[in-house]
This record gives structure tokens, C-alpha cells and sequence, in this order.
């Protein structure tokens, strides 16, 4: 006859300590991806930021390259226009009606006046706005001289708030880029 061998291990449920540590993991993982979403908005402000200095520096070397004042008009907290101004090899003054939404042709005509086609050359920003900048005008001249201004770009994400500046010089035309640091609340260059 053959013997039966029994096992002498029991069948039983999670222990407490598998039971910790499978909290311990999906407690770890949702922290991750919640700061992921953190990590998500600052991405976007920065991104906000750097557009808005590639597009103000991209106008500075249409104002040379086109022998015209261009202009950044901030319409809103959210929407910057691109202009050129009209008159070909007059001085522009930067607050002065005579300025047409780029692009041009090489004649210097606008392309298009439909409103949609217009819009798509504006600078929108995805997450940030251009706080307090409502109805204000930055001009870049022929020489690349410009307004000289300082520009803000401020969010706020999760319970966090990021603002960057641009400093435009005026004489020189050239831009300082800075961040707020939270701990010593100064501003740092980048």
C-alpha cells in the first residue's frame, strides 16, 4: 500500500506584513504620479516662458531684417499680437496708430485680414499669464533697440506660484531672463 504524504503546510490568507507592504507601494505610487502633475504645470509655465522670449526675439530680428518697428501688443493676459509698422524707412513711435498684424508679403502688405488666419500668428500662452501686461506695447526698432520693459509670466500650480521675468533693455535691445526662487525670494537668473 502505497502512503499517503500530507502536506504540513496550511492553506491561508496575506499576512499582516504583505498586507503593509502592498499599502506601502500603492500609497508610494499615487505620490508619484500626483507630483507628476505638479511636475506637468511647472513644464508648461516654463514652456509659456521661453515661448515669449523666442517669439518678442523673433520680432527683434523681423524689425531688423524687414527695416521696420515691429511691435509685441499685449491685448490681454493671454494674447500677444504681432505688428509691423507701415510706413517703410519712417521712425515709428511704439504707442502710435499705423501698425498692421504681421505676416506681411514682400511688398508690405498684410497676407490676409480673416481673423482666424491672423490669430494663428499670436502668442497664446498654454498654462501662465502675462500678469498685469494688459494693453501694454513692446517695440523693437530697425537698430535693435527696443522699449526697454520688464515682463512677468506667473501660474500657479498645485499650491506652488512660479514667475519668471524678462528684463528688455532698452539701448541694446537685449533681454535678462530671471526665475523667482521660493526659498530666498530673489529673483535668479537663468
Amino acid at each position: 500500500m502505497k502512503a499517503q504524504v500530507r502536506s504540513t503546510r496550511k492553506e491561508r490568507g496575506f499576512t499582516l506584513l504583505e498586507l503593509i507592504v502592498v499599502i506601502v507601494l500603492v500609497a508610494l505610487v499615487s505620490t508619484t504620479f500626483l507630483n507628476l502633475g505638479g511636475w506637468n504645470c511647472t513644464t508648461k509655465v516654463r514652456n509659456d516662458f521661453d515661448d515669449l522670449n523666442g517669439f518678442l526675439q523673433s520680432l527683434r530680428a523681423q524689425a531688423i531684417s524687414l527695416n521696420r518697428t515691429t511691435q509685441a501688443y499685449f491685448e490681454s493676459t493671454k494674447q500677444v499680437h504681432p505688428n509691423v509698422w507701415v510706413m517703410h524707412g519712417m521712425s515709428a513711435d511704439c504707442e502710435a496708430d499705423g501698425y498692421l498684424h504681421l505676416p506681411l508679403t514682400d511688398e508690405g502688405a498684410v497676407i490676409a485680414d480673416h481673423e482666424a488666419y491672423l490669430n494663428k500668428y499670436d502668442l497664446i500662452p498654454d498654462r501662465s499669464e502675462y500678469a498685469g501686461s494688459t494693453g501694454f506695447k513692446v517695440c523693437f526698432n530697425t537698430d535693435g533697440t527696443a522699449t526697454p520693459k520688464t515682463i512677468s509670466v506667473t501660474a500657479t500650480c498645485g499650491d506652488k506660484t512660479i514667475h519668471y521675468k524678462t528684463q528688455i533693455f532698452g539701448a541694446t535691445g537685449f533681454f535678462e531672463t530671471t526665475k523667482l526662487n521660493a526659498t530666498t525670494k530673489s529673483f535668479d537668473e537663468l
